[in-house]
């Protein structure tokens, strides 16, 4: 269906290159958003800058600024993609200056920067932004950018501990979108709760909430469907299926390398690692651990400071497992004076890895 999309697009532009200058930036910044939702980010990035520079030679009369602003918003989002955060904070301020009166951009702007707060775990700006922008998507009626706010709400919820705070969010999302029959509603509502039942180690409800999940989003190849086959790929490794969990977690790494996700890529290579050291596969496990480490360097902030901290306990619980509980303490005992070094407090996932790794090392 994508690829019908794209050919129509693609048709569509070479009628209106000469005729309708304007139509022509609508069309690219449409051609830029599909080619972000398949992960194509120098075409995303082409036809955005296409679409930011017409407005900036005066091809476009109408909406000017609103396009402008859209152009701009594509961009930042496929900065950050790419790790620049700083060069997607700069372009969300220009697109907040353009986008004056065009409602629906502005609450794309405070989306992107909550969810750019909440990456450099600056909770408190995090969460300010998120519930202005779900204030005034609900304002607007837009039931998908409400639903994308308060998820990002909820995961603030659960960095506080507040599971049941976090999982009545993610009912919240769920309950008006089965009444709307808005699959891609469900699937944010059913990935979240699926996610908060691995971490509360209830199998049986995260199968239920991530197959659902699955269902929903069959056909896509996206950062939705990454998360979805990774959690599957925990979930089968929790249950000890581990040759279905390597299954899922290789298609999860397989999307990540695709949008060249730094962290979504440690993330999955890190547990793949898991896998196979478990299934007796240690030299290569030690292995792509060591090269996981090596491509995620300790100084990094925020999500991707605690991605590294947590693949270490995760060895640390495999070390374990394989009755190694010198070298288990050792790494624990690094990444615990690194925390204190770092004056942070450790998330829930972490927090809890080092609670489970505490209890079962006795």
């Amino acid at each position: 269906a994508l690829e019908q999309v794209r050919g129509a697009l693609e048709r569509s532009s070479h009628l209106l290159q000469r005729s309708s200058p304007q139509l022509q930036v609508e069309l690219d910044l449409l051609r830029a958003q599909l080619a972000l939702a398949t992960s194509e980010r120098e075409e995303a990035h082409s036809f955005a800058t296409n679409a930011l520079t017409s407005c900036a030679r005066g091809k476009v009369q109408d909406r000017r600024g609103e396009l402008s602003a859209s152009a701009q918003v594509l961009l930042a989002r496929a900065a950050r993609h790419q790790g620049m955060q700083d060069m997607a904070s700069a372009l969300l301020e220009r697109a907040r200056a353009d986008a004056t009166g065009a409602s629906i951009i502005e609450v794309d702007v405070l989306q992107q920067r909550a969810e750019i707060a909440m990456d450099a775990h600056d909770f408190d700006r995090a969460t300010s932004l998120a519930r202005q922008a779900r204030e005034r998507a609900e304002e607007l009626g837009s039931r998908r950018r409400v639903a994308l706010a308060s998820s990002l709400l909820a995961r603030h919820r659960w960095r506080l501990g507040e599971i049941r705070r976090a999982r009545a969010i993610y009912q919240e999302i769920l309950a008006p979108a089965i009444r709307a029959m808005r699959d891609d509603l469900e699937v944010i509502a059913h990935c979240g709760l699926g996610e908060l039942a691995l971490f509360e180690d209830e199998l049986d409800v995260a199968r239920v909430h991530l197959e659902r999940a699955k269902s929903l989003h069959e056909g896509f190849e996206d950062e939705r469907t990454e998360l979805i086959e990774g959690c599957l790929g925990v979930l089968a490794h929790r249950e000890g299926s581990q040759d279905r969990a390597l299954t899922h977690v290789r298609r999860a790494l397989m999307l990540a390398t695709r949008r060249d996700e730094p962290c979504a890529i440690a993330r999955w290579r890190s547990l793949e690692a898991d896998i196979c050291f478990g299934l007796g596969e240690r030299e290569r496990a030690e292995e792509q651990w060591r090269s996981v480490l090596e491509d995620t360097p300790p100084l990094l902030l925020g999500s991707a400071r605690e991605l590294y901290w947590n693949i270490r306990v995760n060895m640390a619980r495999q070390y374990h497992l394989a009755s190694e509980s010198e070298r288990a303490w050792q790494l624990i005992g690094e990444v615990v004076q690194e925390i204190e070094e770092a004056s942070v407090t450790a998330g829930p996932q972490l927090a809890h890895a080092l609670r489970l790794a505490s209890t079962s090392f006795g």
